[in-house]
């Protein structure tokens, strides 16, 4: 399930007239613990798309799916409608996967993407809070997993599943026999996220999704409690936009960020 792309070069990617800054995110190890390891430290590559200061209303922190990398950005429509509307976005790679450090591990995307957020707050010194965290299929389980551990202004998910047990289910079957506690830890599991006290949250579903069904979402647009918006992209396939859906897309995106206008937070 896990198989990282290639590796990739170090070549220079610009999106909406914006020139991304690589750079790497380096585990600190500074506790106890870790100085008594001799495990390397991780480093996670990264790219960095900054907005003028005077431009800026904030960072969003962008995980991707598997598979996806900064080599392969999925779709890069949506980090241009964040630069269009005044945000500028860290995308990172999970380990193993392009130049980041390691071996692909589902153990490794927890505390990567706790990283990655780590680095925005002490490195780029964005307030803690202030993040909005952006989650395409599984990174959107990986961002409700952050969401229990750093406060985070808002997040937005795309092609997201209830839970991988409930994917699992319906597309192995044979894993129905087996309950959830047994089946993944950390859960990933973004409905029960939802149900809970959380940040504002979009949920965005592509209606011709064939790896994670609609379903997942539309479920998730019943049982999430607020504060909780809802978009469902009729003509687009998994976290790709369709052109007939990028107006809506846009429009939705802009109300959702809108409501943090007010609280602007630049570092």
């Amino acid at each position: 399930m896990f198989h990282p792309p290639d590796r990739r070069a170090n070549y220079p990617i610009t999106i909406n007239g914006v020139l991304a800054k690589h750079g790497k995110i380096i585990e600190s190890k500074t506790d106890a613990l870790s100085k008594a390891s001799d495990k390397p430290s991780v480093e996670l590559d990264s790219i960095l798309f900054q907005l003028p200061k005077e431009k800026e209303r904030g960072i969003i922190l962008y995980s991707q799916g598997v598979g996806s990398s900064i080599n392969y950005l999925c779709d890069p429509f949506q980090i241009a409608t964040m630069l269009k509307l005044g945000y500028s976005v860290l995308v990172y790679d999970q380990e193993g996967y392009g130049l980041s450090s390691g071996k692909c591990n589902i153990d490794r995307w927890v505390p990567d993407i706790l990283l990655a957020h780590d680095y925005l707050v002490t490195e780029l010194k964005y307030p803690l809070g202030s993040v909005i965290a952006y989650g395409e299929s599984f990174g959107a389980g990986a961002t409700s997993e952050l969401s229990k551990r750093r406060p985070l202004k808002g997040m937005i998910l795309e092609s997201p599943f209830t839970s991988p047990k409930d994917w699992a289910d319906q597309q192995l079957t044979i894993t129905t026999i087996y309950p959830e506690f047994l089946f993944m830890e950390p859960t990933f599991n973004n409905l029960a996220m939802l149900k809970e006290k959380h940040a504002p949250v979009l949920v965005i579903g592509t209606a011709l999704d064939k790896q994670v069904p609609i379903s997942h979402c539309q479920r998730l647009a019943r049982e999430a409690t607020q504060p909780f918006q809802y978009l469902e992209l009729p003509t687009s396939v998994h976290v790709r936009v369709s052109d007939g859906d990028r107006p809506a897309f846009e429009q939705q995106l802009k109300l959702f960020l809108g409501q943090f206008a007010a609280t602007k937070q630049n570092p």
